[in-house]
């Protein structure tokens, strides 16, 4: 009976901070790299249309899912940073996308139709070997895994840039067999969806304006955007409600308001022909997008950002919704995609609403920062409260000591006191066995030894300080390994999942 109680009582106070600081390790770790990812996707339902009032209007509606600026890294995306930390880098956004990207897709709620608007890989546009591009493909793909769903893409600056600037000759050509054509037109329910390379347009925009015509007087580049909006303005026969997609922003004034959903800041021109990007489109080019696609509504990337501007367009506004990049690495707090619902009837029309995905650099320092720094204090706590009562106790017994029998253990005895005050060393047998000698009521080998120790002032602080560090390190890997193992089961079973 003594005995369990002394088991239970060392469980109690020197494993029970340890077992529980494990169990709530692996607790927070379930829930924030997976639970958290599926309770945000929960949370994002489609948009409903408000005129819908009956189950089986609402199951026939489209829905669409807008993914811009994913820009998943290659060993190029961190030149600046070590190997080791390009790696890491690399691992933690890869994941974060793998997860979110899963939660997204959940059986029930996956979408109709999916549309990258682009920017899909950080260096798709860099001038590498053809099995290099091929791998970097084949990551985006185990990422983006469609599960059979239609995927529409455009390109942006990262995939191909003005001018080729910045990328490799093969960039075009590498695109157009990877990704499909530059400028396309798609119907989707009652709906047609146009996507158009604005990086194209851009480019034709500038070197129309450097020859100083208008529009009217341009003689299109055969293929290119120009004549495709063109065409598609000519052509009467579509007769449905327009949705444009472009990867970069359509003209819009520098203090221009992008509403509630954004985090910090404002969409305004910036860069240009000879820099290989541009944020917005040029003003004269925005007017003539507008006034040959017609659209109801306008998705864009490229910012990172969200935003939400109203064009005005005749007698009335057109509304264009920039989506948030939904990788982690492009300088927003919380990533996000768009999710559009298109209605089936001609008398209805479409909704869309931004869906949050969770922020992974907030729950690494505002959740997995704190708990570690609070593991450490209850573990060195807990470690201190040990040795010190331990300390006590065996000074407590070293007093009991009758003074005659202090001389019986020498200075070399004393030496063989293990640092964690739990067992002999070397010690003769007669100094490990129970004394019954007058004035010694009792004590084994290893209250022995402290007490020469405390009498011939070899307990030392560095004895004490080598009993807690030790102490304290097995206590730190104990509650370690096990959420670890948990950590990287999960990273593995999403890559197992996206693959």
């Amino acid at each position: 009976m003594a005995m369990a109680q002394s088991l239970i009582h060392w469980v109690w106070q020197r494993r029970m901070p340890v077992y529980l600081l494990r169990g709530i390790w692996v607790l927070v770790i379930v829930w924030y790299e997976l639970g958290t990812f599926h309770y945000s996707s929960l949370l994002c339902q489609w948009p409903l249309l408000a005129t819908q009032s009956t189950t089986n209007v609402m199951d026939s509606n489209k829905h669409v899912l807008i993914v811009a600026d994913p820009q998943i890294p290659d060993r190029h995306s961190y030149p600046d940073r070590p190997v080791v930390i390009q790696a890491l880098s690399q691992f933690i956004v890869d994941m974060n996308l793998r997860k979110s990207w899963q939660a997204l897709m959940w059986v029930g709620k996956r979408p109709d139709v999916i549309v990258f608007a682009g920017d899909m890989m950080d260096n798709g546009r860099a001038d590498v070997s053809l099995v290099e591009y091929q791998e970097y493909y084949s990551r985006f793909r185990s990422i983006f895994r469609t599960y059979g769903i239609p995927a529409l893409y455009i390109p942006g600056n990262h995939d191909v840039d003005l001018k080729r600037v910045h990328s490799s000759e093969e960039a075009h050509s590498r695109y157009l067999a990877h990704f499909g054509p530059l400028n396309q037109v798609t119907q989707v329910g009652n709906h047609t969806l146009v996507l158009i390379d604005a990086l194209g347009l851009v480019e034709e925009d500038y070197a129309r304006m450097q020859a100083s015509q208008s529009f009217r007087q341009w003689q299109s580049k055969p293929g290119g955007t120009i004549e495709f909006v063109s065409h598609f303005g000519a052509d009467k026969q579509h007769g449905r409600k327009t949705i444009l997609f472009t990867h970069v922003p359509l003209y819009r004034p520098n203090d221009a308001s992008c509403g509630p959903n954004r985090e910090r800041g404002n969409i305004h021109q910036g860069g240009g022909i000879d820099a290989g990007y541009q944020n917005i489109v040029g003003k004269s080019a925005s007017e003539f997008i507008l006034e040959n696609i017609k659209p109801s509504l306008v998705f864009s990337g490229d910012d990172h950002d969200a935003c939400e501007i109203l064009h005005p367009f005749h007698d009335h506004e057109v509304l264009e919704v920039t989506v948030k990049s939904m990788s982690i690495a492009m300088g927003v707090q919380r990533p996000g995609v768009q999710l559009l619902t298109l209605g089936s009837e001609p008398s209805l029309s479409q909704c869309q609403r931004l869906c949050l995905l969770p922020n992974q650099l907030g729950i690494y320092l505002n959740i997995y920062l704190p708990l570690f720094l609070i593991s450490l204090l209850v573990l060195m706590l807990s470690n201190w409260r040990r040795v010190a009562t331990r300390t006590q106790q065996l000074e407590h017994d070293t007093y009991r000591l009758a003074p005659s029998h202090r001389s019986r253990y020498s200075e070399e005895d004393a030496m063989n006191f293990d640092a964690e005050g739990d067992q002999w060393t070397s010690l003769p047998r007669h100094n490990r066995t129970r004394s019954s000698s007058k004035g010694l009521e009792w004590t084994d080998g290893r209250v022995a030894s402290f007490c020469v120790s405390i009498f011939t002032g070899r307990v030392t602080k560095q004895t004490l300080q080598r009993t807690f560090l030790r102490g304290f390190g097995m206590d730190c890997l104990t509650v370690a390994v096990v959420p670890l193992i948990v950590f990287f089961a999960l990273a593995w079973l999403s890559g197992v999942m996206g693959a």
